[in-house]
């Protein structure tokens, strides 16, 4: 199991960035032709910590994705969890939602950073 947290200054709609990391994920899996499967065609909405989140989730091979995307207004967070199973995936993810806030993130610029393995 691993988390990757990434954050940015919105470029495009909260929409339009979530479609754009997903297709990343897709594509990532299919140029090294892994079997990839977008299992949540229309995107998950909700309210974390009062913000705006999208969620989907995906497969590449064996291993599970489920992301969320929080807009926090000056900056987006892009919450990712992989691992083995999408019901251990789904469960640290909520966990790990519920304890991030949108000042987890710096306000001057692009990063991430691996949260956990």
């Amino acid at each position: 199991m691993s988390q990757m947290l990434w954050w940015g200054k919105p470029k495009r709609s909260l929409r339009a960035q979530a479609e754009h990391e997903r297709k990343l994920l897709v594509t990532a899996g299919s140029e090294v032709e892994s079997s990839v499967s977008v299992i949540d065609e229309e995107f998950q909405e909700s309210r974390q910590q009062g913000h705006l989140a999208l969620g989907w989730s995906a497969s590449i091979d064996n291993t599970r994705f489920r992301s969320t995307l929080i807009d926090c207004g000056h900056h987006h967070l892009l919450l990712t969890t992989m691992g083995p199973s999408q019901e251990v995936v789904t469960g640290l993810q909520v966990r790990s939602l519920e304890s991030l806030r949108c000042d987890a993130a710096t306000r001057d610029g692009d990063g991430g950073l691996d949260v956990r393995r």
